[in-house]
This record gives C-alpha cells, structure tokens and sequence, in this order.
C-alpha cells in the first residue's frame, strides 16, 4: 500500500512539475478521459503495468523513479538563454531521460569514450577576457581541433569525448544548454538554430563543461551578475577557441 501511494503521489508531482494537465497526460498516453488519471493520482484506481509504461514514456521517468523512496537529484543544467519555464522543465527531464537511456545503453555494450573531456580550474575571482584566451589555446592544444576548429569540433566531442548531443525544439528564444551527470558531459541544441551559429554554441557550451568542476551551476546561478559575467567569459573563450589569433592573417 505504501508502494502505491508512493507512485499516486509521484506521477501527480511530476506531472505538475513538468506543466502538463491531466488532460494532457490522459491523451499522450492513450487513456480515454483526464478523470482516468486524476482517478489514478488520488488511488481511486488501479493502475496497469502496461499503462504506467505509457505514463512513465510521457513524463520522460525511469519506471524504478516512480517507486524509489527518495528520487535521485537531477542534475541542474545551464542555459543560455532562458525560455518559457513549463517548456523548459519538460525539455530538461526529456534530455536527461535520453541521456541515462543512451548510457544505459552505452554500458551494456560495454562502450568506453576513447578520452575524457579535460578539466580546467578557474579561479571565480579571476573571470576575465585574459582567462577566457588563455583557457581556449590550452583547449584547442588538448583537444587537438587544429586550423580549422569549426570543422571537427561537434564530430570530435561526440566521438572522441563521448560527449552525448541532442537537438530539440527549444523555440526562437532557444539556443543551448549543458549538464554534466552520472552519464558523462552532454549539450542540448536548438535544432532550429541556424546551421552557422551552431558552432559558435557548441564552443560556448564546451566553456561550462570543462569549468565545470569550478564555475558550478549553483554558483553561476547564484547571483545575475556572475552569471552574466561568466556568460560573457564564455563568449570570448568560444571566439577564441574557433578562431585562434594565430590564424588570422
């Protein structure tokens, strides 16, 4: 009984954490009626195997996340630009879900990237332009981008650094976002994104994975002034890292 009141309560939280209606979940999953899932929700009813699938396929949830005692903290992401907060809770739990599912799938075939993304420490106190130029030469090094860093650099993060990309619609405000989880470093992009500007975003989004460890997301967040000065950080080291000053004639 505590099982199943447990799963009444999570399928009606994170319905409501993701912004959709009982409406909206009753037909995404095929239920008849609304009054089918607020039957569901207040343990009115019970609920099939089969149809928690569906629900759990909708609300981008583990089937083990419905049931555990206390859910896992999902792991915060930074975007870059903010969008409409109901769509961009579902695109964050839609994004991560994929991303557990493809490293599930990962150790199952026993797939091991071939590098791991480097690190760097930055000191918050020192977030400058200087450092932005300095972090980028010593990633193109790294990373081995080459003259032409545009040119390889999204093939190279997939496939040398197992870094996990997705592209969604994230409307004309969109543009990107990263998150480092228990699945490895992986950035969302607006799939609606000029094809020319993608570059420029995966170089940004590549600033916050490897800072990671010491710009971290409770800390960017924490006041608008570092974030927008990180923000601008961020841009520069991008300029830098796809148009090294050495190659500019």
């Amino acid at each position: 009984m505590k099982n199943i009141a447990l799963l009444n309560d999570r399928i009606r939280n994170i319905r409501q954490s993701l912004g959709i209606t009982q409406e909206e979940l009753a037909q995404k999953a095929g239920f008849g009626s609304p009054q089918t899932i607020s039957q569901i929700e207040k343990g009115e009813r019970e609920i099939k195997a089969y149809e928690l699938v569906k629900i759990s396929k909708v609300l981008h949830t583990d089937l083990y996340g419905f049931f555990e005692e206390e859910m896992n903290p999902v792991p915060k992401m930074l975007w870059r630009n903010k969008i409409d907060e109901n769509i961009q809770n579902l695109r964050e739990k839609e994004f991560i879900s994929r991303c557990q599912e493809y490293h599930n799938l990962e150790e199952v075939c026993g797939f091991q990237p071939p590098s791991k993304l480097p690190e760097c420490k930055v000191d918050s106190r020192s977030l400058d332009f200087n450092t932005a130029q300095s972090i980028a030469q010593q990633c193109s090094g790294q990373l081995n981008l080459g003259s032409r860093p545009a040119a390889s650099l999204e093939r190279l993060l997939e496939n040398a650094y197992g870094v996990k990309i997705w592209y969604m619609d994230l409307g004309q405000k969109g543009s990107a976002a990263c998150v480092m989880g228990t699945f490895g470093p992986a950035i969302l992009m607006n799939k609606s994104e000029a094809p020319w500007r993608r570059n420029y975003s995966f170089a940004h989004e590549l600033f916050h994975l490897i800072t990671w460890k010491s710009l971290t997301p409770d800390f960017l967040t924490s006041d608008e002034k570092v974030w927008e000065r990180a923000e601008k950080v961020a841009e520069v080291f991008a300029s830098n890292l796809l148009l090294p000053a050495d190659n500019i004639i």
